[in-house]
């Protein structure tokens, strides 16, 4: 699906309900955002969390389901 509202075709946003002071001191910490790089892509603590898991206690239960697609029927 192509999203009409961001500026570059292709373009997503990922957002993370994080734990305020830790977000403020991993983003003291590396100069830049969390999830992504300067340059728009995934940096390289956004890319180690895909890869090993976001640190336990980091996440935010932020009290509503997010919806999953429903899988489709494939049969027996």
């Amino acid at each position: 699906m192509r999203d009409l509202t961001w500026p570059r075709p292709g373009a997503a946003y990922l957002g993370l309900a994080l734990d305020g002071s830790a977000a403020a001191s991993l983003m003291s910490r590396h100069g830049l955002a969390i999830v992504h790089g300067p340059d728009g892509f995934v940096s390289s603590i956004g890319a180690s969390w895909m890869r090993d898991g976001v640190p336990p206690g980091l996440l935010l239960d932020i009290g509503r389901p997010i919806p999953a697609p429903a899988l489709p029927d494939c049969g027996p």
